[in-house]
């Protein structure tokens, strides 16, 4: 029998609280709804009108997933997104 044969496995979780995408794009944050890593990159000088690989947005991948949170840090953030949000609800 092994030492490793004793130890449970929910004592090898963090104390501290992880972020979702710690040092994940816009794109991951708005696809997992990571407000807080939103409003970081927002409040950057991110542009919100960049597209990934399939050519998408990433308000696209909030209204996607019906992230509600993320798609009001969109609509905070940015002129242009709030124009399209006040048509999309």
């Amino acid at each position: 029998m092994s030492d490793l044969d004793n130890i449970d496995l929910k004592d090898l979780k963090s104390s501290i609280p992880l972020k979702k995408v710690p040092y994940g794009n816009i794109f991951i944050a708005s696809k997992v709804d990571d407000v807080n890593r939103l409003r970081y990159l927002l409040g950057s000088s991110i542009n919100v009108n960049d597209r990934d690989q399939w050519d998408f947005v990433a308000l696209y991948y909030a209204c996607l997933e019906g992230h509600l949170d993320a798609l009001m840090c969109f609509r905070r953030a940015t002129p242009s997104a709030s124009s399209t949000l006040s048509i999309l609800m």
